[in-house]
């Protein structure tokens, strides 16, 4: 399996950045830490990091990655649940039946 990139604007100036955040996203898929390829301050295909001025972009960069990988976790859970049961891989199926279920216990006095 190719493990997704891990995009990143800012720079490694010797804080361990990169590592940190080749870890985060490794933990939150369950993932190699092998498997994970960092591609950092590539102004070609990163957004723009504005510089390394306080202890504060691990903090900051490791957030938005772990918030990025848990978004993925969920978008592969429900892809795989999708093609494994044969349901519309957007989840219109569970809003349709959501709103039938609103709906009837409105009516239900």
């Amino acid at each position: 399996m190719d493990a997704p990139p891990c995009f990143c604007g800012a720079s490694d100036i010797g804080q361990g950045s990169d590592s940190v955040l080749a870890y985060v996203v490794a933990e939150e898929l369950g993932l190699e830490l092998g498997d994970i390829r960092v591609v950092a301050a590539d102004t070609d295909l990163t957004p723009v990091d504005l510089g390394s001025y306080s202890s504060r972009e691990t903090f900051m960069v490791g957030n938005a990655c772990l918030d990025a990988a848990r978004k993925l976790r969920l978008e592969v859970v429900r892809q795989t649940l999708a093609a494994r049961w044969g349901c519309p891989r957007d989840g219109s199926r569970a809003r349709r039946r959501d709103r039938l279920r609103r709906a009837r216990s409105r009516a239900t006095p």
